[in-house]
């Protein structure tokens, strides 16, 4: 299993301000922000949630800015969090069972009409730290073309 570091993922307290801060600090420019809407499955059940996110622009590696929703996995309570890395994978389920079976605890992930993983997946590692996210390989066109300035396809999440 092939996983292709892609990201990595940080909440903030207001995406505006965020993106203003990292710009005129760090000089980083941003994709045009998007609301990614998704119903999502956790321990506790099926959730929906809106989050607003960006990306920084560019190609390589990319800084993604998520706005925090109180009450889900995406929130910060000091206003930032370091929150994950994200990965691109060629086979969603396969790398998702894989980490399973090493001892992460899927703690969110999308999911299609049969219940299979589906878009990404969020893992805890069994020690702790950032979660794993894992990134459909087949959506890697329209985010690189996100983060050059092009539209956003509507299920590139």
């Amino acid at each position: 299993m092939s996983f292709t570091l892609s990201h990595t993922g940080v909440v903030v307290d207001n995406l505006a301000v965020a993106m203003d801060r990292y710009s005129k600090r760090l000089g980083l420019e941003w994709a045009a922000p998007v609301e990614n809407r998704a119903i999502y499955r956790a321990d506790d059940g099926d959730h929906e949630v809106a989050l607003g996110v960006t990306y920084s622009a560019g190609t390589g590696h990319h800084v993604e800015l998520i706005e925090q929703k109180q009450g889900s996995l995406f929130e910060a309570p000091d206003g930032f969090r370091a929150h994950h890395l994200g990965f691109w994978v060629d086979d969603l389920q396969a790398a998702t069972d894989e980490l399973v079976r090493d001892g992460h605890r899927m703690v969110f992930y999308n999911f299609d009409a049969e219940g299979k993983v589906y878009g990404c997946s969020f893992l805890e590692p069994p020690d702790g730290g950032l979660l794993i996210e894992l990134l459909d390989e087949r959506r890697r066109p329209d985010v690189e073309a996100w983060c050059l300035g092009g539209a956003l396809g509507s299920r590139s999440f």
